[in-house]
């Protein structure tokens, strides 16, 4: 017994060159456009042949060629002038070609601009899909039965049918196995999203259209998701935001990654900021980015290991939130544990208000400094540039 099917009309078209000088040959010539993809045809190509002599002789024969079987319609048209013809043909054989010999050199001639002419192909393919494009959504399948429970969000309501909420979502779930609020009331209130957010991510539940979202529309909704588990959701939408990532975006994505933990994402932006450092750098969004996330996130793009391979990289390209933040605590003290590694760094990227304060702690522990083997280790440069800040420093309190 026959399958059953359902098609899709795919609409395409490509302009190509005609040579006035090619009417006059007679040896069979002929040219080709590229090959075109069809989008979602499992394969299908086409593209266009013509003959500028023509098969019959004194008229251009223009052909379309597909590689696969397919219905199409299709209309070759003269640019700049009224000269057209249309056809359909029910493509079986592969390849074929199916066009025609209807244009006439004479009627061509007077049309050409400089020796050439251009001719447009329009078509649109009636390409075949697979059954599950009839499959019903859920609301579809709701339609019947009245919602018996509401998320509340500020003073919006959301109506929702309580069973489908507990089966998509375990949290939801937990909410209504107990002897709840919620479960007594018929409400859930939510005051960590706005309302656009919580209505969009409960009309994808129900398998609602969205119409074209932005990226933080997305993001938004993804935080929801992930918060109360909706997890084929969640993990269609992060699979959108790895395909929309740029530096426009990057922000937002990489934000959701940090404060929700997904780790896989979360590398594939560290890997962009590796790429695209100096561009992202420079945006608006990346200077209000909490220190920590920016840390890690450098630590991991470029395999630094300590909190010092992070500043002397923020110093060199111009970081100077991260700079701010972790020099911060050092300014205010410095630990034995420590010295060295804050000198190394002040003597090395020339922190003039950081060497004063590597002064003042190795002027009060001279002693037990000294007798650090790592602080025997420091550049000699180092070395002398602290015992002249200290000497400076003590004869000045002198």
């Amino acid at each position: 017994m026959q399958s059953v099917k359902d098609f899709v009309n795919i609409k395409d078209a490509v302009s190509f060159t005609l040579n006035e000088c090619d009417l006059k040959r007679t040896d069979g010539y002929w040219l080709e456009t590229a090959q075109h993809d069809v989008q979602r045809s499992n394969g299908l190509r086409w593209w266009i042949r013509w003959y500028p002599a023509g098969r019959d002789k004194g008229r251009v024969s223009v052909f379309l060629w597909v590689n696969k079987p397919v219905m199409a319609k299709f209309t070759f048209a003269v640019d700049g002038s009224t000269i057209s013809w249309s056809g359909t043909n029910q493509f079986r054989g592969i390849p074929i070609g199916s066009g025609c010999s209807h244009f006439r050199h004479e009627k061509l001639r007077p049309i050409f601009r400089n020796g050439i002419l251009t001719m447009t192909c329009s078509v649109e393919f009636n390409v075949e899909l697979p059954f599950v494009s009839f499959i019903p959504r859920n609301f579809q399948l709701f339609d019947h039965m009245p919602t018996d429970m509401e998320i509340v969000v500020g003073c919006e309501r959301v109506p929702v049918h309580k069973y489908f909420l507990l089966l998509i979502s375990p949290v939801f779930n937990a909410m209504f196995s107990h002897n709840t609020v919620e479960s007594k009331s018929g409400r859930i209130k939510i005051s960590d999203f706005d309302y656009d957010t919580v209505k969009a991510a409960i009309d994808l539940c129900y398998g609602r259209q969205l119409e074209d979202p932005s990226v933080d529309t997305v993001v938004s909704i993804l935080r929801f998701t992930d918060k109360y588990f909706i997890t084929p959701i969640t993990n269609e939408f992060e699979r959108l935001l790895l395909l929309n990532l740029s530096t426009e975006t990057f922000g937002l994505i990489v934000h959701y990654a940090y404060d929700c933990n997904k780790d896989v994402l979360l590398a594939e932006c560290c890997n962009f900021f590796k790429e695209h450092q100096s561009e992202i750098k420079a945006t608006e969004q990346f200077a209000e980015f909490p220190p920590a996330l920016a840390i890690d996130m450098m630590k991991s793009a470029f395999n630094f290991k300590t909190d010092f391979d992070v500043l002397r990289h923020a110093h060199k390209n111009g970081i100077a939130f991260v700079v701010k933040h972790l020099e911060q605590p050092f300014l205010k003290q410095i630990y034995l544990q420590n010295f060295c590694s804050i000198v190394d760094y002040a003597w090395e990227c020339s922190r003039d208000e950081l060497k004063n304060r590597c002064a003042e702690f190795f002027n009060s522990n001279i002693s037990k400094v000294m007798n650090l083997e790592e602080f025997h280790k420091l550049p000699a440069v180092t070395m002398s540039g602290l015992m002249t800040a200290s000497y400076t420093l003590k004869n000045s309190i002198d």
